[in-house]
């Protein structure tokens, strides 16, 4: 699904993580009593992934990829360098035969710690997603792989 094609989106749209690391023996869920959020840390103990899906809020007339860019630069708080460092990328999509979901990612690695975060805003559906991996002493690119790969993005128009 394109950012584009998200405007064809309804408040009756249905988006849902498909959570991947659940039954997953290399990932550990951590508590979490935030709703709509959730949090898994590896085998290793050196790299944790977060998720969220909820509600987006006012976009203020923004389309989905303002929305996007926006709601990373919020959500990453000091850990967002600028829009700058923003790229795309797709999250893999339910049952979308070979189509994903267009998003948009940034990330780095100072001092051994390494941020990444992927996330996309459905402005006419009122809902957005989120998934941050952090990792200290063990490349995060790897790791983002393996999240990526085994989590999607249901979208039910």
């Amino acid at each position: 699904m394109t950012f584009a094609a998200g405007a064809a989106l309804t408040a009756d749209s249905d988006i849902r993580w498909g959570d991947g690391l659940i039954e997953d023996e290399g990932w550990a869920a951590l508590p979490s009593d935030q709703p709509g959020r959730w949090s898994y840390r590896n085998a290793s103990g050196s790299c944790t992934a977060a998720f969220r899906g909820g509600v987006l809020g006012d976009a203020g007339g923004m389309d989905d990829r303002e929305a996007t860019d926006a709601l990373i630069e919020h959500q990453s708080g000091g850990d967002f360098l600028g829009q700058d460092w923003l790229t795309d990328g797709e999250f893999l999509r339910y049952g979308g035969e070979g189509s994903g979901v267009e998003h948009r990612q940034f990330s780095y690695t100072f001092n051994e710690v390494g941020y990444f975060m992927a996330a996309r805003a459905f402005v006419e559906a009122d809902y957005s997603v989120w998934v941050t991996v952090t990792c200290e002493g063990e490349p995060v690119g790897p790791v983002v792989q393996e999240v990526l790969s085994k989590n999607f993005i249901a979208v039910d128009e």
